[in-house]
């Protein structure tokens, strides 16, 4: 009876829908990755260090989500304290945070300290920023719902990330270089898939890894 009781209290919070704006979700996004990051230099982590730290707060986190799934209490405080962030969908499913940890954990494992760097970046400024364009003053849709006004600001965006942190090699040219961050994290907001958190910083890693030797070798 009182399970039956949290549980109705606990769906009767409402919670952003992923059309919605959702300024604090966006502005919770990009504040928690940059402080990250800024502990990751403060601590002086090794790209090692970096990944287990990480998967161990993206670990921590899946059994907090499992326990808070599965009991209908601690389901309800979490929303009552996290609802300002979380959206509909995260109500019933694994929120967003522990995707994102597993996302930057796979970027330090996989790739080398720069363009990890480099990917963890776009998905904390580029991916958010996308969004709010996308949802705002989004017209032309392209592929699985993203819009074409969306992709653009994630692509600007993601230039300019490569523009303020540079090539990462003497040899490479900036311009081709900048260029090349743009494309990087504009496929990966388009062909995200699973989670935006998990996929954005993966798959730009790796056109990143795969096409910076190209770069160098056309220098």
């Amino acid at each position: 009876m009182l399970s039956n009781q949290s549980s109705r209290e606990t769906n009767s919070k409402e919670l952003a829908k992923r059309t919605d704006l959702h300024l604090k979700r966006k502005l919770w996004h990009m504040a928690t990755g940059l402080i990250a990051l800024v502990v990751t230099f403060i601590l002086n982590f090794s790209k090692e260090e970096a990944a287990i730290a990480s998967f161990c707060i993206g670990l921590m986190g899946l059994l907090f989500e499992g326990l808070r799934l599965k009991v209908p209490a601690v389901n309800k405080f979490f929303i009552a304290f996290a609802g300002p962030v979380l959206r509909e969908r995260e109500r019933n499913h694994i929120s967003g945070f522990t995707f994102y940890c597993f996302g930057v954990s796979a970027c330090f494992f996989l790739y080398s300290w720069d363009i990890a760097i480099l990917s963890i970046l776009f998905l904390i400024f580029a991916d958010p920023i996308a969004s709010l364009i996308g949802i705002k003053y989004g017209k032309t849709k392209i592929f699985f719902g993203k819009s074409l006004e969306g992709s653009s600001a994630c692509f600007l965006v993601c230039c300019l990330i490569g523009a303020l942190y540079g090539a990462p090699k003497p040899e490479i040219s900036l311009g081709g270089f900048v260029i090349l961050t743009g494309v990087s994290g504009t496929l990966s907001e388009l062909f995200a898939f699973i989670d935006d958190n998990l996929m954005i910083p993966i798959i730009s890693g790796f056109f990143l890894s795969q096409m910076t030797p190209v770069l160098i070798n056309l220098s």
